[in-house]
């Protein structure tokens, strides 16, 4: 499919990543700007070859204060699986990154999603605007028996200060795909908060896995008190997550909004990653299997709600007693 692009709709980007042309899709107090594929791989400073091609929110300003770095909110498929072909593929020879395109294998070992795989080809990816906001589309016939139609449509209601991103994907090939998928949610709410009063509230009962190093606290579905250590910041929790209790707030006493993030899929894995005066990145991960000719069908929302004044020596979030330390592995 041919890439087409619409001018009239850009504006330039005053972010950390100046002159990107963004797709706006919210204006006025909420301020939203979507990157198409050519966009995106600029807004790593080091490229990897890892999010998908089909948008990502590279601009997200609340009343002039932006809340998002790094890579904004981008999405990722099979960030620890193994992708299409890569366990067949010798050095030299090529594997699929859905959402992405055609990489080549120039290392040994198992897939490494930091590694900057050479990129053989991008997938052409369509952009068309939609009634309520904006749509992409990739696809790709037969690589190694391997085919997919993959569709992203992101969409903002005003009345409501919701941002939804549909997904749909196909396997249109002779082989089955077996994936997860999840959006990176690279937040900085506002800088010169003080990083270590996040909190996050959760929906659902979390059980972070222990590893060396405490870095934050976990205590009645509320994580809070987050500091950075030398070993990096990244915890996991594989409880169940039913589709009715997907949701999360990321909020902060210091700053005037709350973000309430949710899917309307079951999960098995929750992720927190977290640097102190860079990100904070709160992701739920769901899980795909797909044999030739199915489809699947899920949404991310994303609600913007002002929060009020906290009383004095009280966080949004509660105050803090006995609590959970959650430790952390390698920061993402």
């Amino acid at each position: 499919m041919r890439m087409r692009k619409f001018p009239l709709l850009f504006f330039l980007a005053t972010s950390a990543f100046p002159a990107l042309a963004l797709h706006p899709l919210a204006v006025g107090p909420i301020q939203i700007g979507i990157a198409g594929p050519e966009e995106i791989p600029k807004l790593e400073t080091e490229f990897r070859p890892r999010f998908d091609l089909l948008g990502a929110v590279a601009e997200l300003k609340l009343d002039g204060m932006p809340v998002v770095s790094a890579s904004g909110l981008s999405d990722e498929f099979g960030l620890l699986e193994e992708p299409p072909g890569f366990t067949e593929a010798g050095i030299g020879e090529c594997f699929l990154k859905l959402g992405v395109g055609v990489l080549r294998k120039d290392v040994g070992g198992k897939y490494d999603f930091f590694h900057p795989y050479p990129v053989v080809r991008f997938l052409e990816t369509e952009t068309r605007p939609s009634p309520q906001g904006i749509a992409f589309f990739q696809s790709i016939d037969d690589f190694q028996g391997y085919g997919y139609r993959y569709g992203k449509e992101y969409r903002y209601d005003p009345a409501s200060a919701e941002l939804t991103i549909r997904y749909e994907l196909a396997n249109t090939g002779r082989r089955p795909i077996a994936t997860s998928q999840y959006n990176h949610n690279f937040f900085h709410l506002k800088p010169g908060l003080d990083d270590r009063n996040y909190t996050i509230r959760t929906g659902f009962a979390a059980e972070p896995l222990q590893r060396d190093g405490a870095w934050c606290r976990y205590e009645n579905r509320l994580f809070s008190e987050f500091r950075t250590i030398p070993a990096g910041c990244y915890l996991v929790s594989r409880a169940l997550i039913p589709a009715a209790e997907n949701r999360f707030e990321l909020a902060h006493p210091d700053f005037p909004y709350a973000i309430r993030i949710g899917g309307d899929f079951e999960s098995r894995k929750f992720a927190v990653s977290f640097k102190e005066n860079e990100f904070i990145s709160p992701e739920i991960f769901v899980e795909i299997h797909l044999k030739p000719g199915e489809t699947r069908r899920w949404s991310r929302t994303y609600r913007f709600r002002r929060s009020p004044t906290p009383e004095p020596g009280r966080t949004r979030g509660g105050t803090s007693s006995a609590a959970t330390r959650t430790h952390g592995g390698t920061a993402r």
